[in-house]
């Protein structure tokens, strides 16, 4: 993959064919991993809200409106049991907000070619996308930042 240039309101980079099926893949394991499997996701949005929910519109419209930029800290309070409920609390959340963040760049990926684009807008859930990519493949391959 070629480096990302600004291009028409966001940026775009050369990827084969190849590269752009090992980025699909890798985002689509991760999802898996998060128990939010990407083509289960791609079917919901394809059908749209469910209109026997009348609060599902809602939802739909304001998912992601908090802020929550699906980052934690492993050190969410020094007491562990409370460490252990305020993980329980959040783990759901922020699995949502990384399995869509993990499909605006499985989107990006495989929408053209022989090119990436990401808009401008899809931009920081595209780079956090790429962060949870990145941390569950160091954790995968032990790689640790060498001061151990």
């Amino acid at each position: 993959m070629e480096s990302f240039r600004p291009w028409r309101g966001g940026y775009l980079a050369k990827a084969d064919s190849t590269e752009r099926k090992f980025f699909a893949g890798l985002a689509s394991d991760v999802a898996f991993m998060l128990g939010r499997p990407l083509d289960r996701m791609l079917q919901d949005a394809q059908r749209g809200p469910d209109e026997s929910d009348p609060l599902a519109a809602y939802e739909a419209e304001f998912a992601g409106i908090d802020g929550e930029d699906g980052q934690a800290s492993d050190d969410m309070s020094e007491d562990p049991e409370q460490a252990r409920t305020l993980r329980e609390m959040t783990q759901d959340s922020l699995a949502s907000v990384k399995s869509e963040q993990l499909l605006v760049f499985y989107r990006s990926v495989t929408a053209s070619t022989d090119h990436v684009w990401v808009g401008n807008e899809d931009m920081p859930a595209w780079i956090s996308a790429v962060n949870s990519i990145r941390l569950v493949c160091s954790a995968r391959l032990e790689i640790t930042d060498g001061e151990s």
